[in-house]
């Protein structure tokens, strides 16, 4: 999009897909608090509240295991484009295209982590994930040292990205017909 229409025109569409997700937040999600207090957004109970929140073991290990995710996330977005452009050799426009199929392939596993969520419960989802994590490193590691390997090695590193994504998806939110997580 950027090679065709320039950099405003990419960032101009994510401003309109955010411009939707606000219309359709600010008219179509209901509000979910039952019992309004008045006092809730007070400093006192406000910061009293995140205190309890912050110590809470089990908030801290899902926060710890999504900032890794995310940190992760985050590492591989912003060496990506000297690693395929650079040392793959792709053009900018299959790095595009790589990084699409890299979201389709998150947004995917997404849907399907929600489903190992309902069937599995949170911790199996994550211990699944675990499982696609581990392949996916094992993979890229071993597939470096395969000589003559026919597997060009943007695909290879595709492939490894694709079952990364798997299993950084149990942080997925929302339990299929509600609920909560403990």
């Amino acid at each position: 999009m950027a090679g065709a229409w320039g950099w405003r025109a990419a960032l101009g569409l994510v401003a309109a897909m955010g411009a939707a997700t606000l219309f359709f937040v600010a008219l179509r999600l209901p509000e979910t608090l039952r019992d309004k207090n008045s006092r809730a957004t007070s400093p006192g109970p406000l910061l009293a509240t995140w205190g309890r929140i912050a110590r809470h073991p089990t908030f801290v290990a899902w926060t710890l295991l999504v900032s890794f995710i995310y940190g992760g996330l985050f590492t591989v977005l912003a060496g990506s484009a000297f690693v395929y452009i650079d040392v793959l050799g792709l053009s900018a426009q299959a790095y595009g295209l790589a990084m699409a199929s890299a979201s389709a392939s998150y947004l995917a596993d997404t849907f399907v982590c929600r489903r190992w969520v309902a069937r599995l419960g949170m911790a199996g989802a994550v211990r699944r994930g675990a499982v696609f994590f581990a392949a996916a490193s094992g993979l890229k590691s071993t597939s470096q040292h395969v000589s003559g390997c026919s597997v060009p090695r943007a695909a290879d590193t595709g492939c490894a990205r694709a079952s990364w994504s798997r299993g950084s998806g149990p942080h997925c939110t929302g339990k299929p017909g509600g609920g909560r997580y403990e």
